[in-house]
């Protein structure tokens, strides 16, 4: 009786791969982080939250941005995150912050390397969590308008305090969404972005 070979997702070239030694991945990075909620409390204000705390599994480099480097992490440990969700850890990079205290300085506003960093992841959250709060007011408005269709959704983010000789002093953290994406827009200068298509999985 000849058997059937069941149906895998694994590719002919993975299955030729494991004919020979595959290397081991480095050690992933572990650190351990202050983790800090932004938004509004019952007297209408806004404001930061007490300490929590997170142990997070630093993976692999997903992209660099003009200000700001992000990593894929896992959660190995914590009072309020979810281990068994994946992360995005934002930190800035050496030309992010020589940029941040190049902006104080337009202001009259010395910064030393660790406020320009603090400063900001801070208003980077702060933005973030306001846009959520938009987004979610409109979904609010438009909910009973019959055939309206999706609305713009956003991702909390969270900031952390660390320390970290790879990845500094602080930064921040949002749910890790898998998927295809493509930059239409910079914020920055308003232009058009090009047309490269990135997936994160």
């Amino acid at each position: 009786m000849v058997g059937v070979i069941p149906k895998t997702k694994i590719g002919f070239t993975q299955f030729l791969k494991v004919g020979r030694a595959i290397p081991m991945k480095k050690s992933l990075d572990v650190i351990e982080a202050e983790v800090f909620f932004f938004g509004i409390n019952i007297k209408k204000e806004w404001q930061w939250s007490d300490t929590a705390t997170a142990s997070l599994q630093i993976g692999e480099k997903i992209e660099s941005g003009a200000f700001r480097t992000a990593y894929k992490c896992h959660v190995l440990k914590s009072s309020t995150l979810d281990t068994y969700k994946s992360y995005v850890l934002k930190v800035l990079h050496k030309e992010g912050i020589d940029a941040r205290k190049q902006m104080a300085e337009m202001v009259s506003r010395e910064m030393t390397e660790k406020e320009a960093t603090e400063d900001f992841c801070k208003r980077s959250v702060q933005g973030q969590t306001v846009a959520l709060d938009v987004c979610q007011q409109f979904s609010d408005a438009v909910a009973d308008v019959s055939g309206y269709g999706e609305t713009p959704r956003m991702i909390p983010a969270l900031f952390i305090k660390m320390n970290s000789t790879t990845y500094g002093t602080c930064g921040t953290v949002e749910e890790f969404l898998p998927g295809r994406y493509k930059k239409i827009y910079h914020k920055l200068s308003g232009q058009t972005a090009n047309n490269r298509v990135v997936r994160y999985r």
